[in-house]
């Protein structure tokens, strides 16, 4: 009979197994006789942060923002504040009044920009070549007025079919706009 040859990582491989089976077992021994659950990270208990914050401070603030003309930034402070501890008068006047006034600051803002518009529209047409004077009309300023002497219908055609121009306008807050050549021909096309 012939010599059998053993591996000796082979028996090294199989004693770690023996060896990690028994600890094992040992290890889950102790845990089942153990009355109180092991420590650690499965005791740990997630709970909500909740920040105190001080409802006098926060109507102060808002009231600062105000007096500082940030409308958007009293409303969003005022929103911070919960409900039960508003000073009902004096949050609802501040926010009514914070809505009003932005309302009016973008109005403003609004207005400026569509003369703003037209001033660098004409100024555009000056530097083509195309002597035409550019305006806006109205307590809002959103009636465009073109004035050009070389206007007619082909004109007017393209440019109200043109969508593109249509739209900026629009988002410029645009409702009208009146193509004239100074004299008796005029048209006006509302902007959607």
């Amino acid at each position: 009979m012939g010599k059998s040859h053993v591996n000796p990582l082979a028996g090294c491989l199989a004693i770690v197994l023996i060896v990690l089976l028994v600890t094992g077992l040992i290890i889950l021994r102790s845990c089942s006789r153990d009355s109180e659950p092991a420590k650690g990270v499965s005791e740990i208990k997630q709970t909500a942060v909740t920040i105190p914050y001080d409802p006098k401070k926060l109507l102060a603030e808002a009231k600062q923002e105000f007096a500082d003309k940030n409308y958007g930034d009293t409303i969003e402070t005022l929103k911070k504040m919960e409900k039960a501890d508003l000073d009902e008068r004096q949050a609802s006047s501040l926010f009514t009044r914070a809505a009003s006034s932005l309302a009016k600051e973008t109005a403003r803002r609004d207005r400026e920009a569509r003369v703003e518009y037209a001033t660098t529209f004409e100024h555009g047409l000056l530097k083509d070549g195309i002597d035409a004077t550019i305006r806006t009309e109205g307590a809002k300023a959103d009636l465009l007025v073109i004035k050009y002497i070389l206007v007619n219908r082909p004109l007017v055609y393209q440019m109200v079919n043109d969508q593109k121009q249509m739209a900026s306008w629009a988002a410029l807050g645009f409702k009208k706009v009146r193509f004239t050549d100074g004299y008796d021909s005029s048209w006006t096309q509302t902007i959607d």
